[in-house]
């Protein structure tokens, strides 16, 4: 995972980005026509007081965003903020509020609907 570092980079992406708002995330997207893989930000609001809450969250947006990876459309550069909330959301909620964003975002395809499928149902009979 690519990230990005430069105050430049992440201004540009605010500057010229278009805006997601989830209920634990604001994710900011930007198209860079140059690059060949996305580059990902993390930032977290100084209203999560303590160094180890800002960087637990930013870990969990970190970890999040490396399952929706191999799915996602390449070039862009996304930048995850986390939105206050005490206490720190779970995991999978990050992770479904993200998968959700991305999709949005057009950056990834929905995900299929396998609760009506054939395969996943299984008679009593069957058992």
């Amino acid at each position: 995972m690519k990230s990005i570092k430069l105050k430049r980079d992440f201004a540009l992406v605010y500057r010229r980005g278009k805006v997601y708002k989830g209920r634990y995330i604001i994710l900011h997207v930007f198209f860079h026509p140059r690059s060949s893989q996305n580059r990902f930000g993390f930032t977290c609001s100084h209203k999560y007081r303590t160094a180890v809450s800002r960087n637990r969250m930013k870990r969990l947006l970190r970890e999040a965003c490396r399952s929706y990876i191999p799915a996602m459309t390449d070039g862009f550069d996304l930048i995850l903020t986390a939105k206050y909330r005490q206490p720190l959301p779970e995991y999978h909620k990050l992770n479904q509020d993200l998968g959700l964003l991305l999709q949005q975002a057009g950056l990834t395809e929905p995900a299929a609907d396998l609760s009506h499928s054939d395969a996943c149902h299984v008679s009593a009979a069957d058992a």
